[in-house]
């Protein structure tokens, strides 16, 4: 019969196996704080790193006061479209004060997760999370058979500018098999965050953004089940204020306020072998999460500087010349070596343009170096340093100017109509407004990027986007009238 533990992966795993066949899934990258994360689309990598304080009260009756030191880093990648991989390492350094309960500790914590989730349409997104948890006796160590699992199915509503998440889900802790309860001190059975009982873990939260500022608040819940779950009010219940400040397109500064709403346990009647978690009563936590910025459209790459040989052509040679000039003759190519006509070289006050073979002769040069500028529409200029009089003649390539990566989008109404929405662009922050037909065009690197559209009397909706390089993404979006 398989462990529990196992079983619950397996199911997961078949969970994330299943959203992966879809063809829109999205994950939400690290953030710093906020535990109630929504399905949404993230960066292709992220780092987040967190410092907090957690302050208790007494619990033991024994005068006791419970301050906790934390620190964190979070990565977080993109695998794939569809699925995100993170992983975080929380330090946390435990004071416990009383009239017999003076002790401290570090507790080194790791956690690993996936993420797999799917766009709905209408703002909507669902997914799954897989966490495992692998807790440890001592900074650092993991203790294998302590490892727990949890996985969660998780509901993301999206209107206009803000994103609703509620989140429900299962955990098979096994973390007390880290330690020996019997041998702790009664403040460390409280506070090591280890419980000898199940959970149903539950979330609600909320996303407002408003420019490069975020609002979050949130619901969170460990509910304590089974043999050895303490009274459901004793559970783990919390609730949080932050915000986000988005410093640059790449940085982002969090903050986050947590109060616990549990009751406390009653410290002094516990088992001696009995493990309950109790979290601060109060918690502040001060983060700064990153993501690569959008990369700026790529421009192809210069020509080679060293000349390519090309065959003379006598009947270049410009009649009536002085013996005193020279003329400078060459032929201007492609990347592919292909002829470019209409491309136009510039030395000083004469300018000549190639034919249709792509030679060009600039005559009446005085022998020697001269500094000339090739030019033709749609390509990079260069400006080079060449010898009048030089023979063989040159071959100078011109590289093309790729078009930049774009969105085009269409905006209708349910009766095909096209709508002057407004539209947001995140992470950038771009803002524009589509044409009285609806269709909207604007250039971007690169990336992954959401659409905010909102139009007064339609439901918001929001859409991600991927664009690939030299790319053009086309949405369809059509707005639901909202009622009266």
């Amino acid at each position: 019969m398989l462990h529990p533990t196992v079983a619950l992966a397996l199911i997961a795993l078949s969970a994330l196996i299943a959203l992966s066949g879809t063809r829109t899934v999205h994950a939400d990258g690290g953030h710093a704080v906020g535990r109630v994360r929504p399905v949404e689309a993230g960066p292709t990598v992220s780092l987040a790193l967190l410092a907090g304080y957690g302050y208790t009260g007494a619990v033991l009756h024994d005068d006791d006061r419970h301050h906790r030191a934390q620190g964190a880093v979070a990565l977080a990648v993109r695998a794939r479209p569809w699925l995100e991989l993170g992983g975080s390492l929380t330090g946390r350094y435990d004071q416990h004060t009383g009239a017999s309960t003076d002790d401290d500790g570090l507790i080194g914590d790791p956690r690993l997760w996936l993420t797999a989730g799917r766009e709905l349409g209408g703002g909507r997104a669902a997914g799954l999370r897989l966490g495992v948890w692998l807790p440890g006796a001592d900074a650092p160590s993991v203790e294998w058979a302590a490892v727990s699992v949890d996985a969660s199915a998780v509901f993301t509503l999206t209107r206009g500018a803000t994103a609703l998440t509620a989140s429900a889900g299962f955990r098979l802790d096994r973390s007390t098999a880290a330690v020996d309860a019997a041998s702790l001190s009664r403040a460390d059975r409280l506070g090591l965050g280890l419980s000898d009982a199940n959970a149903a873990i539950v979330g609600l939260g909320v996303v407002r953004r408003a420019g490069p500022w975020q609002l979050v608040g949130e619901l969170s819940g460990d509910l304590l089940v089974g043999a050895g779950a303490p009274p459901l009010g004793d559970s783990p219940l919390r609730v949080g204020v932050g915000v986000r400040r988005a410093l640059d397109s790449a940085f982002t500064l969090e903050a986050l306020v947590e109060v616990s709403a549990s009751q406390r346990p009653d410290g002094s009647t516990l088992d001696p072998s009995a493990l309950v978690a109790v979290e601060p009563r109060a918690a502040i936590g001060l983060g700064l999460s990153w993501h690569p910025a959008p990369a700026r459209p790529r421009v192809a790459p210069r020509a080679p500087d060293d000349p390519v040989v090309a065959p003379a052509d006598p009947s270049a040679e410009p009649s009536g010349g002085v013996d005193a000039t020279v003329a400078l003759r060459g032929t201007i190519v492609d990347e592919r070596g292909a002829p470019l006509p209409d491309a136009r070289v510039t030395i000083g006050a004469l300018t000549a343009t190639t034919g249709d073979d792509g030679r060009f002769v600039v005559p009446g040069l005085a022998p020697g170096p001269v500094e000339a500028t090739i030019a033709r529409d749609g390509y990079q200029p260069e400006t080079r340093t060449l010898t009048a009089g030089s023979d063989p003649p040159l071959a100078i390539g011109l590289a093309r100017i790729k078009p930049p990566s774009q969105v085009k989008a269409l905006i209708r109404g349910f009766d095909g109509q096209g709508l002057a929405a407004r539209v947001r662009i995140e992470p950038v922050g771009i803002e524009v407004t589509a044409g009285a037909d609806g269709r909207l065009i604007v250039d971007l690197a690169p990336g992954t990027y959401t659409l905010v559209i909102e139009l007064d009397g339609y439901r918001g909706q929001r859409k991600t986007i991927v664009i690939e390089e030299d790319g053009v993404a086309q949405p369809n979006i059509e707005l639901q009238r909202a009622r009266r």
